[in-house]
């Protein structure tokens, strides 16, 4: 302690010119020293830190020469995956067998409409003849687009709010221009947020001026009366 306190003295006195002021280029260059001396001691820790661990680092990256060998449970699962792929329809109780992972994500759908709007289809096709064209599940952003939006800009605000909704049936004319939307009410259309999306989408169909109308799905249906709501003027 008491060679410290000698050693900071004389530096001081060192410092001293001989008009009793500092001599700032000689403090200048000890503080740089001492900022070389401070780096080099970090740039050594660091580079012993990475040799120290460099095989720890190699291993993550090491590829075996070893061939891999497949163990009975996956060679039992590659046999299922393969039977799966071959038969032509493959139902929960085969995905059920596998493992989670191996569960695919995404499966065909059996139709596109419901049972309830098959058998109102089949009345639909009746009433309407030839005289248009009846696509079902239309989506709404199919028919419909924000004013704003053009090939090069989308007003994404006013979009998401149709992209999800579709509407049961619209039906087009020769030109395939949509000429009229159905929605085949259920129970479901009750509920209090079915009720506030059939709002919005009345609202938006007076908007775009595109008639709409609403039929109570039921067991049966009156072929003329639907007739009548199809081609009122």
């Amino acid at each position: 302690m008491i060679k410290n306190k000698n050693m900071s003295y004389y530096r001081r006195r060192y410092y001293r010119s001989k008009n009793n002021g500092l001599n700032i280029f000689d403090m200048l260059a000890e503080i740089i020293f001492g900022f070389g001396i401070i780096l080099g001691k970090l740039i050594f820790w660091l580079f012993k830190k990475i040799f120290y661990n460099r095989n720890k680092i190699k291993g993550l990256f090491k590829l075996s020469d070893k061939p891999i060998e497949s163990s009975e449970e996956d060679i039992r699962i590659q046999d299922k995956l393969n039977k799966i792929a071959q038969s032509p329809y493959t139902g929960n109780e085969q995905e059920q067998e596998l493992p989670k992972e191996n569960i695919r994500k995404y499966a065909l759908k059996e139709s596109q409409i419901t049972e309830t709007e098959k058998d109102f289809l089949e009345t639909l096709k009746q009433a309407v003849g030839d005289s248009y064209r009846i696509e079902p599940q239309v989506q709404l952003s199919s028919i419909v687009r924000p004013t704003d939006s053009n090939g090069r800009y989308t007003n994404y605000t006013d979009f998401n709010k149709i992209k999800a909704k579709s509407i049961d049936f619209v039906l087009f004319d020769d030109r395939n221009k949509p000429a009229l939307a159905i929605e085949l009410d259920d129970r479901s259309h009750f509920r209090w947020d079915r009720m506030k999306r059939d709002q919005f989408v009345d609202d938006l169909m007076d908007e775009v001026g595109l008639r709409i109308i609403h039929i109570r799905a039921s067991y049966s249906y009156d072929i003329d009366k639907i007739k009548r709501q199809i081609f009122a003027n």
